[in-house]
Protein backbone atom coordinates (compact mmCIF):
# COMPACT_ATOMS: atom_id res chain seq x y z
CA UNK A 1 0.00 0.00 0.00
CA UNK A 2 1.21 3.35 -0.71
CA UNK A 3 0.76 6.71 1.30
CA UNK A 4 0.85 10.27 0.05
CA UNK A 5 1.11 13.49 1.41
CA UNK A 6 2.14 17.05 0.00
CA UNK A 7 4.78 16.92 3.56
CA UNK A 8 6.43 14.39 1.51
CA UNK A 9 6.70 15.69 -1.70
CA UNK A 10 7.44 13.55 -4.04
CA UNK A 11 7.84 10.74 -1.91
CA UNK A 12 5.84 8.03 -0.50
CA UNK A 13 5.37 5.76 2.23
CA UNK A 14 5.37 2.44 1.48
CA UNK A 15 4.20 -0.43 3.45
CA UNK A 16 3.92 -3.90 2.93
CA UNK A 17 -0.04 -4.33 4.38
CA UNK A 18 0.18 -8.33 4.12
CA UNK A 19 2.83 -8.44 6.76
CA UNK A 20 1.47 -6.23 9.12
CA UNK A 21 -0.23 -7.47 12.54
CA UNK A 22 -3.41 -6.82 13.56
CA UNK A 23 -4.24 -7.00 17.38
CA UNK A 24 -7.40 -6.24 18.93
CA UNK A 25 -7.58 -3.59 21.67
CA UNK A 26 -10.83 -1.85 23.61
CA UNK A 27 -12.53 0.11 20.90
CA UNK A 28 -9.77 -0.51 18.05
CA UNK A 29 -8.17 -2.99 16.04
CA UNK A 30 -4.31 -1.60 15.97
CA UNK A 31 -2.77 -2.90 12.61
CA UNK A 32 1.06 -2.53 13.37
CA UNK A 33 4.14 -2.93 11.21
CA UNK A 34 7.09 -1.76 9.32
CA UNK A 35 6.99 1.16 6.58
CA UNK A 36 8.96 -0.59 3.92
CA UNK A 37 10.28 2.97 1.78
CA UNK A 38 11.57 5.38 1.90
CA UNK A 39 13.08 4.36 4.70
CA UNK A 40 12.30 1.57 6.83
CA UNK A 41 9.90 2.31 10.52
CA UNK A 42 7.68 0.97 12.71
CA UNK A 43 3.81 2.13 12.14
CA UNK A 44 0.36 1.92 14.04
CA UNK A 45 -2.79 2.20 12.67
CA UNK A 46 -5.85 2.70 15.11
CA UNK A 47 -9.06 1.16 13.37
CA UNK A 48 -12.14 2.30 15.00
CA UNK A 49 -15.77 1.09 13.96
CA UNK A 50 -16.73 4.36 11.93
CA UNK A 51 -13.34 3.71 9.91
CA UNK A 52 -14.46 0.25 9.15
CA UNK A 53 -17.76 1.57 8.05
CA UNK A 54 -15.64 4.31 5.97
CA UNK A 55 -12.95 1.88 4.52
CA UNK A 56 -16.19 -0.08 3.87
CA UNK A 57 -18.79 2.92 2.04
CA UNK A 58 -15.19 3.95 -0.08
CA UNK A 59 -14.67 0.45 -1.14
CA UNK A 60 -18.22 -0.21 -2.64
CA UNK A 61 -18.54 3.12 -4.44
CA UNK A 62 -18.86 2.89 -8.63
CA UNK A 63 -15.00 4.36 -8.66
CA UNK A 64 -13.34 2.04 -6.71
CA UNK A 65 -15.38 -0.83 -7.87
CA UNK A 66 -15.03 0.43 -11.55
CA UNK A 67 -11.32 0.42 -11.23
CA UNK A 68 -11.13 -3.45 -10.01
CA UNK A 69 -12.96 -4.54 -12.52
CA UNK A 70 -11.15 -2.93 -15.64
CA UNK A 71 -7.71 -3.81 -13.81
CA UNK A 72 -7.78 -6.49 -12.00
CA UNK A 73 -8.41 -10.52 -13.54
CA UNK A 74 -11.71 -12.42 -12.71
CA UNK A 75 -9.80 -14.83 -10.79
CA UNK A 76 -8.85 -11.92 -8.45
CA UNK A 77 -12.18 -10.81 -8.28
CA UNK A 78 -13.32 -14.12 -7.52
CA UNK A 79 -10.69 -14.28 -4.23
CA UNK A 80 -11.97 -10.85 -3.22
CA UNK A 81 -15.54 -12.62 -3.01
CA UNK A 82 -13.65 -15.44 -0.71
CA UNK A 83 -12.58 -12.70 1.65
CA UNK A 84 -15.41 -11.38 1.65
CA UNK A 85 -17.86 -14.24 2.58
CA UNK A 86 -14.99 -14.86 5.05
CA UNK A 87 -15.15 -11.52 6.75
CA UNK A 88 -19.68 -11.68 6.75
CA UNK A 89 -18.78 -15.18 8.62
CA UNK A 90 -16.50 -14.24 11.24
CA UNK A 91 -18.68 -11.20 11.80
CA UNK A 92 -21.29 -13.70 11.98
CA UNK A 93 -19.27 -16.39 14.32
CA UNK A 94 -17.62 -13.36 16.88
CA UNK A 95 -21.33 -12.34 17.39
CA UNK A 96 -22.82 -15.39 17.79
CA UNK A 97 -19.84 -16.18 20.56
CA UNK A 98 -20.85 -12.55 22.10
CA UNK A 99 -24.55 -13.62 22.28
CA UNK A 100 -23.97 -16.75 24.15
CA UNK A 101 -21.58 -14.91 27.18
CA UNK A 102 -24.51 -12.58 27.38
CA UNK A 103 -26.76 -15.06 27.43
CA UNK A 104 -24.45 -17.48 29.90
CA UNK A 105 -24.31 -14.13 32.31
CA UNK A 106 -27.99 -14.07 32.79
CA UNK A 107 -27.44 -17.57 34.07
CA UNK A 108 -29.13 -19.45 30.93
CA UNK A 109 -26.14 -21.15 30.35
CA UNK A 110 -23.51 -24.04 32.14
CA UNK A 111 -20.43 -24.21 29.81
CA UNK A 112 -18.21 -21.12 29.00
CA UNK A 113 -17.23 -21.30 25.30
CA UNK A 114 -13.21 -20.33 25.40
CA UNK A 115 -11.31 -20.16 22.04
CA UNK A 116 -8.05 -22.53 22.51
CA UNK A 117 -4.96 -20.61 24.05
CA UNK A 118 -3.03 -19.05 21.46
CA UNK A 119 -5.63 -19.39 18.93
CA UNK A 120 -5.99 -16.83 16.54
CA UNK A 121 -9.64 -16.39 16.19
CA UNK A 122 -10.08 -17.82 12.67
CA UNK A 123 -12.33 -20.32 11.77
CA UNK A 124 -11.38 -23.73 11.28
CA UNK A 125 -11.08 -24.64 7.28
Amino acid sequence: MRFWSEGLGDRELVIALGGSAVERKDDYVALKGIVVSPAPWEYEVKIQFADWVAILNTATTPDACGFIARRVPLRSIASMGVFIVKFIVMLGYCRLIRLMKQTQGQGHGSAEVRLPEGSSRRLPR
